[in-house]
């Protein structure tokens, strides 16, 4: 995991400003490199996490590819090139080899990434972020030229380039906006003429409801290959040259990533957090009975109000949003990101992403009842990961700590398999009872205590006791403003990439 910059709008001063802005995503090395055959400016921070040495160290610069890359190709992928440490000289070399088929090359990688290369022979740029958009991109693109980022500040403030935030209508405002998951961009740097086109979409277009129903394997099936699946993509995500822990909050999906590692990791470290002590029902509860049932080491992370209010600001800066959800859920992740830091661990797993593979949330099952529209809102759920929950972790988490977040329930093929699933499955009896999640929750069936395995979905703010900061959103819209807005010398509306 890392940062960088990229893009022919940066001066030396801005291009240097942008990369100080991202420090905190990759402390193990820095390099600003100038390629002056197209005024193109490359930056990396970088985190080393696999091959630590300085032979994976960016911008990478191999035959005609130049590179900057942010994110990890899994364990799956890089079996198959037994001769690589490095899965950034991985990924330029299969560049290199694609025959200047940027979507294909995308389309068979597997990893979270967020990736700019600098084609010299085809005198392209090209971006790419992964289907689900694990990876924060953002890009400016006028025409002047382009420039792209791993986070909206190293654009905004150097550029003077307005960003209102990361949702729809935000992102209509902004000239910084949010580089679509699944997506490939080619730019001509000589026209400025670019293309996008997408190498991969999770589910369906939501007409298939009827055929997926026509399929039904089954419940058991179902499970099997829910516990087969994640337990292959908890393995298959935990490649790592540097120590690796988890996140557990006692809920359902934590509890599960952590027993999984737990098997493979002999050394395993938990991580909760909490706003004060709770009332026994909480996350740090749970947490507590699930640490002990499955046998790891648990560090508390106890903060008071105070500690939310003083966080506050650092917190929206951090994770680039106003919305009161994400930050509410930032605060205490950035203390617990901080704390993993000081402890020496770079990469920590979580259980992001599930609740909405299984469409899990209360306004789901409340206002989206009907198979159709369960179905079309779970995909919709899905597809907006890249915009909300996800992204929000991997910046707090990177601000906090400089630690990188794996979500293993976004493994492309359990997300295959699970939004294949018939919607009579979204809860038990037979898709009307109460209890969601009821084929997760079989899969997994005798590893843990009932308690923890039937606890009802409680989101992370409700569960760590930053919910009261839901009466603040005009004081976070308002440091938003501060912080973006005034920052910003020009107020025009940009241009979206050209099929996107």
């Amino acid at each position: 995991m890392c940062g960088f910059v990229a893009g022919n709008l940066f001066s030396a001063e801005s291009a240097a400003q942008a990369l100080d802005l991202i420090s905190h995503r990759g402390k193990d090395a820095s390099n600003l490199v100038f390629y002056p055959e197209e005024e193109l400016w490359f930056g990396h921070r970088r985190l080393a996490i696999q091959d630590t040495s300085a032979a994976g160290d960016q911008p990478m610069n191999t035959g005609d590819v130049s590179l900057v890359y942010n994110g990890e190709l899994w364990r799956r992928m890089m079996d198959l090139y037994p001769d690589y440490r490095s899965d950034t000289k991985l990924l330029a070399d299969l560049y290199s080899a694609c025959g200047g088929d940027a979507v294909g090359w995308a389309a068979g990688l597997d990893g979270m990434f967020a990736v700019v290369i600098y084609d010299r022979r085809r005198q392209f740029l090209v971006a790419a972020r992964d289907r689900v958009g694990r990876i924060p991109l953002y890009y400016v693109l006028d025409d002047r030229g382009i420039a792209l980022a791993s986070e909206a500040k190293s654009l905004a403030v150097p550029l003077g380039s307005t960003f209102c935030g990361n949702g729809g209508r935000d992102q209509a405002n902004s000239e910084v906006r949010l580089f679509p998951p699944g997506h490939v961009l080619v730019y001509d740097l000589q026209s400025g003429k670019h293309i996008a086109a997408p190498f991969g979409a999770l589910g369906g277009d939501g007409d298939c409801l009827e055929d997926l129903n026509k399929s039904d394997a089954g419940a058991g099936y179902y499970a099997a290959g829910i516990r087969e699946r994640l337990e292959a993509a908890v393995v298959n995500e935990s490649i790592s040259d540097v120590p690796v822990c988890t996140i557990l909050s006692g809920g359902v999906d934590s509890t599960i990533v952590t027993a999984i590692l737990a098997r493979h990791i002999p050394d395993l470290r938990a991580y909760t957090v909490s706003v004060g002590e709770g009332n026994g029902k909480d996350d740090l509860a749970h947490a507590r009975l699930a640490a002990e049932a499955i046998g790891v080491p648990l560090t508390e992370v106890i903060l008071d109000r105070n500690d939310v209010f003083n966080g506050l600001e650092d917190a929206v800066w951090a994770v680039e949003d106003h919305r009161w959800v994400q930050v509410a859920s930032s605060v205490p992740q950035i203390a617990l990101a901080r704390k993993i830091g000081e402890d020496g661990c770079k990469v920590v797993f979580g259980g992001e992403g599930s609740d909405e593979l299984f469409g899990s949330y209360a306004d789901v099952r409340r206002w989206n009842w009907m198979p159709e529209q369960y179905y079309r809102r779970r995909l919709q759920l899905c597809r907006n990961l890249h915009n909300n929950n996800i992204i929000r972790g991997n910046k707090a988490m990177m601000w906090g700590g400089t630690v990188e977040l794996r979500t293993p329930f976004l493994d492309r093929e359990l997300v295959d398999f699970c939004l294949r699933i018939p919607v009579r499955y979204r809860a038990d009896d037979d898709g009307r009872g109460r209890v969601m999640k009821p084929l997760l929750r079989e899969a997994f069936h005798g590893w843990f205590p009932e308690k923890l395995l039937m606890r009802g979905k409680v989101t992370f703010q409700e569960g760590a006791h930053s919910d009261f900061l839901k009466s603040w959103k005009e004081v976070m819209r308002n440091m938003m403003f501060e912080m973006f807005g005034r920052r910003s010398r020009v107020n025009r509306r940009a241009p979206a990439v050209v099929g996107l």
